[in-house]
């Protein structure tokens, strides 16, 4: 247990450090689909050499079509929402939308719990209420048009949008470690992440934009992500399988999140010089002390 929560929070830490690069690629006009696609293929390599190497030492089974097919369209649609939460720190308060939009952990805990019958605790429905609210409270919190701030009830549509579709990715990224397949050769991650390219592409696609262009600070994100990606895709199924050993799998994101959430308000005060209020403080810490009652479930 001590194993699973410890790669937990590690996976927090990594997370709120995504959301310094969001809010950088935001702030710099940074093309998100040129790095994400440089990002996307470079992650691939280095995830499929790890599987090679893998299925050559433990001669790992491969697993079926239909968990192949589950992994990808998870990884597809968890990127899809985090580019729209990219689009929505353009506009209003980073902190705001970042909370919103990874307050998603409500729709994977739900649904792990209806549909494989995990315990139906009072604290389920407490911590959901008490994050519904702090959600509320973020995106009635007043804004004034500022430069930081274009569009901010804009941005609070989009980050409404990303807490939807990052929670249905969630979903089916945690489903896979109820199914009968044992990953113990690393496919989810080459999986997901073959699914997050082909978001990059559709995104892409769907804005219509044209060209290709990289940049000093994009190659410096690039390499970042590169970094944080291998390592938190790698070390994310590991600690949702020590998690589920012990019947605590669906702790994983509340524990993960609640840890990012935190960690990235204190990034938007420190690092970005963001402004904030009692707003954003309590809805903040509503969502926080929701995300704390799913773990005592």
């Amino acid at each position: 247990m001590v194993t699973g929560i410890l790669l937990t929070l590690f996976i927090g830490f990594l997370w709120s450090l995504v959301g310094i690069a969001y809010k950088f690629i935001a702030k710099e006009n940074l093309s998100v689909f040129d790095i994400a696609l440089v990002n996307a293929s470079l992650t691939i390599v280095v995830l499929l050499a790890i599987l090679g190497w893998n299925i050559r030492t433990d001669g790992a089974s491969m697993p079926d079509t239909g968990f192949c097919w589950l992994v990808i369209a998870g990884g597809c649609i968890n990127a899809a929402g985090g580019y729209v939460l990219q689009w929505s720190m353009k506009y209003c308060r980073s902190s705001v939308a970042w909370a919103i939009g990874q307050s998603a952990l409500i729709i994977p805990f739900l649904s792990i719990t209806l549909i494989f019958n995990e315990a139906w605790l009072a604290l389920k429905v407490i911590g959901t209420v008490v994050i519904i609210g702090g959600m509320l409270v973020l995106s009635f919190s007043p804004a004034k048009k500022t430069q930081e701030m274009p569009r901010p009830t804009y941005g609070i549509v989009l980050a409404l949008i990303s807490f939807l579709v990052l929670g249905i990715g969630q979903a089916m990224l945690s489903a896979t470690s109820y199914m009968p397949f044992e990953d113990t050769a690393g496919y989810r991650p080459v999986l997901a992440a073959f699914g997050g390219l082909a978001a990059v592409i559709g995104g892409k696609i769907a804005v219509k934009e044209k060209g290709f262009r990289i940049t000093k600070k994009a190659l410096c994100v690039i390499v970042f992500y590169l970094v944080q990606g291998v390592i938190s895709q790698t070390v994310q199924y590991h600690a949702m399988d020590a998690l589920k050993v012990v019947g605590m799998n669906a702790c994983f994101f509340p524990i993960a999140i609640g840890t990012c959430i935190a960690l990235y308000s204190v990034w938007s005060v420190t690092v970005f010089k963001e402004s904030t209020n009692r707003y954003v403080i309590g809805g903040t810490a509503a969502i926080v002390c929701g995300i704390a009652a799913y773990c005592f479930c």
